[in-house]
Order: C-alpha cells, then structure tokens, then sequence
C-alpha cells in the first residue's frame, strides 16, 4: 500500500475515461506535478478547519438537511408510507454538494424538484455508459456548464455589492457563495494575467476547464455519499438495539430538531409534504464539534465505510522505470518487478482482512467501541474508504460531517455526497472532509426524530462496479416518528 500509494507511482490510462470537456481534471491528470498544482487550489476549503468554520456551510445545510430532507421524510411517516431512500440520499447529496460549489442560488433542488430529479438520474445512467465522444454536449455536461456559468455571473454580482456580507438573504432566506467555484475561478484569472496560457487561456477555455473538475466532484459526491448513507439506514434498520443505544447518545449532546411550518409560504414547496410549504428550522443544526466527539455514531460510519466501501474497487497505479539496472522494485514479496505494471490495492479485499477485522462480513459497530488503543489503530490503518496518498479523496471530510448530523436528527429517511462529497464515480475521488460533513450531519439529524424498518431489501448486494450500489438500486424503508 504504502510503496502504491505514497511513492510516486503514477495512475494508469484507465482513468483517461474521465475526463470531461476534453479537459484534464484531478481524477485524470497522469503526472503529479498537474495534480498537485490543482489539489492545492480547491484543498483549502475542503479541508476540516475551513468547513467546521465554514457559515456557506452550515447556512446551506440548515436549508438542504431541515427544510427539505426532514420535511420529506416526515410526511412518509405520517402516512406511514415507505420509501426509496437510495434515490433520496443522493438528491439531498447533491443538493449539499453543488450548493457548497456553486452556491445556493446556482446549486440544485433535487429533494424539491423530483420530476427533474427523476429526469437527471436517468440521464446521468445513460452517461456512465457513454465514452467521452459520446456524452460531449449532452445534458449532464450541459448541466454543469449551466452552472459555471450561472456561479460567474452571481461573483460578478457580488462584486457589485463591494462583498458586504458572507452570507446574504434572498426570497428564501438564505444565499451562499459559490465557494469551490470561486476558488477555481480566481486561481484561472490569476494565472492568465501572469502569463500563464496553459491555464484557461480564453472565457471558453476557462469555462470548461472548471466545469471537467466540478461535474467529477458533482457525480463523485452524490454517488459515494448516497450510496454510504444508504447501507447506514441498512444496517441500522435491521438493528434496533444499536439504533436505541444511538439515538441515547445523541440525544445525550443534541435535542430533537424544531421545525415550523409556514401555511403562507409558496416559495420552495415540497411536492412530498402536501404542498405546506417549506420549512424552517428554530434552531441551529449541531456543528461538527458537538458531533466528532461521539463514539458509537463515529463506529456505526465506521463499519458501514467498512463493509459497504461505495468504491471497492481496484485503484490501479503503474510502476516506476528505473535509470539504474541496479535497482529494482519489490511488492509484499515480489522482486524486479519491472516498471509499466499495472498494480494496485483494493478496499473490499483490505477491509475484510479476518486477523483484523474478525468475522469481516458482519455488520458490528461494536468492535470499534471495545477494541483497545492499539487494536483500533490497527483497524484505522486498514480502513481505506478514501483511498491514501496525494491522490486521497478530497471530500471525505464533507461527506461525512454532513452524514453524521442526519442520523442524529431523522431515523426514517436517507440522504446523502459527496462525495462520502467527495467520494467517488467509477473512480473519482473528491474532497474529503466534505463528504465527512454531510454524512455525520444527516445521520444525526435523521436518527434523533426517526427510526426506520425495512419494507423491500432485494437486490441490496452490491453490484460488481466500480461505484457499487445496491443490485437493484433501490432500498425501500419506512420511517417512523419518535414521539417522545
């Protein structure tokens, strides 16, 4: 893993599929110091301190997390009605991802809007069959130039106002920057006044070259975080006693969300909640300090990333040549290897290591509650939900922050990325602590107001993919309101 991962091995061709626009982006660059160039322009507001920090954030998800999600999933438990929470987590996911990259005027409303939701997910299936000759100028690369082009014109509006205020008020009571957008933006003008042509060199160039690394980050972080938190409903459905023991803890540090519902309002109608309109949370959603801390919520994600790894699938690098016929590669046992091999690690195989992690195929957040020090260490180093190295996922950090908050809040529904916002597509790898935020946020929010029961699991297997969800992409629960 180690000589992979963090020698300097470069990725192999497979990924060239990737590319979008017929621009480079970080999934596709083959050599590593393009790679490192564009990690570090977006990595600043994908890492922990900036998000925990972050008011974009937390604004957009007290709209995205309680006046959508929960809303939705209330009125299916009041007419104890069930529902597909694989399609659910991944609308919320990518409602939390593009609005933190685009900003919440630009971003999406996929909870809300399910006809074009619908419209989206079946276009975005033709496209992962597509080759890139294919899917040029159809309507998911439209999509995303749309937005870009949507997100500079609302700096440019900013710009007007002198930036008075990082968090402004529109009809709907919220409006975040486009923060990701703004880092790329800024990073390609920079670059082109200093004389720098192999960076956006025209509006056209610039256009597509923020677009190729912003629809990886859109697909990577509504797949990998919806399909994470999917399998957490999962498990926790079929355990009851972990679901109590949960909601304890997190009713130990949190209080059941409280919501109103404006019968005036016909702005942002839910279509799921009997047309009463938006609603609006009283009080803030738990920041990340006040849900990191929290051991049995960080072992349900734990084991879930574990056992239900959205990509665990090969990652393959090729190995070095050598000017020196005296030196010589070894792997875990294999020596000259020459260079132009294709090798690689995989997160299924390593995650169900039987010295490590006993009985590997079964579901037990416990055992990261009763191991030991060292024991835990262990399994951490073993744990690879995020890929290592410089070409690590991004938004492992976003994902999860934002699916821990949903349990705590709502049981009864799913959510989600992003991409766990940024997890991965067939292989895209986005920010990590991204995906850490939406995933502890959801899981939070959801779990202290809701349990859930399965109604129709077939098919929940995992598909033999590179993003690998459920065979039947579908997972059908019922949620179930708390009412004490």
């Amino acid at each position: 893993m180690r000589t992979i991962y963090q020698g300097g091995f470069e990725r192999d061709e497979w990924y060239l599929r990737f590319r979008n626009y017929g621009e480079p982006n970080l999934i596709t660059m083959m050599d590593r110091t393009s790679h490192a160039r564009l990690k570090r322009v977006v990595a600043g507001v994908y890492s922990k301190s900036y998000l925990q920090h972050s008011e974009d954030l937390w604004a957009l998800a007290r709209v995205v997390v309680g006046g959508r999600l929960l809303p939705v999933i209330r009125s299916y438990a009041e007419k104890d009605a069930a529902i597909d929470v694989l399609g659910l987590a991944k609308a919320a996911a990518m409602d939390l991802t593009s609005g933190y990259i685009f900003g919440s005027k630009v971003g999406t409303n996929f909870l809300g809007d399910v006809g074009y939701r619908r419209r989206w997910l079946q276009a975005f299936g033709v496209f992962q069959t597509q080759s890139r000759r294919e899917r040029a100028g159809g309507e998911i690369e439209r999509f995303c130039v749309d937005m870009c082009e949507a997100a500079e014109s609302s700096l440019h509006e900013t710009t007007r106002r002198d930036d008075k205020a990082t968090i402004e008020e529109d009809d709907a009571g919220y409006n975040t920057k486009p923060v990701v957008y703004k880092q790329l933006s800024q990073w390609i003008d920079s670059s082109s006044s200093d004389g720098d042509k192999s960076v956006g060199g025209s509006e056209t160039t610039k256009t597509e070259t923020i677009a190729s690394e912003l629809l990886d980050q859109l697909i990577a972080g509504h797949e990998s975080t919806g399909i994470t938190l999917t399998y957490v409903m999962y498990e926790l459905s079929l355990r009851q006693d972990i679901t109590r023991r949960l909601r304890a803890e997190l009713l130990s540090t949190l209080s059941p969300l409280s919501l109103r519902f404006p019968s005036s309002s016909t702005n942002n109608k839910m279509p799921d909640d009997d047309g009463d309109g938006s609603s609006r949370i009283d009080d803030d959603l738990p920041k990340p300090s006040a849900i990191d801390a929290l051991p049995l919520l960080d072992a349900v994600l734990q084991e879930t990333l574990r056992l239900w790894q959205a990509v665990p699938a090969p990652q393959p690098r090729v190995t070095p040549y050598y000017s020196s016929t005296a030196a010589s590669l070894s792997i875990d046992g294999y020596d000259k290897i020459p260079g132009g091999v294709t090798v690689s690690s995989n997160a299924y195989t390593l995650h169900r290591n039987p010295d490590v992690f006993p009985n590997p195929e079964a579901w037990m957040p416990e055992r990261w509650l009763e191991a030991d020090k060292e024991r835990r260490q262990e399994m951490k180093r073993w744990l690879w939900a995020f890929s290592s190295g410089g070409r690590m996922c991004l938004g492992s950090n976003f994902a999860i922050q934002s699916m821990f908050a949903t349990f705590a809040r709502w049981q009864p529904i799913l959510v989600a990325f992003s991409s766990i916002h940024s997890m991965t597509w067939h292989g895209r790898l986005l920010t990590g602590y991204v995906m850490t935020v939406d995933l502890k946020l959801m899981i939070a929010v959801i779990y202290t107001n809701f349990t859930t029961s399965v109604v129709d699991d077939s098919g929940i297997e995992q598909a033999d993919t590179y993003v690998a969800g459920p065979v039947r992409d579908k997972l059908v629960l019922q949620f179930h309101d708390i009412k004490t």
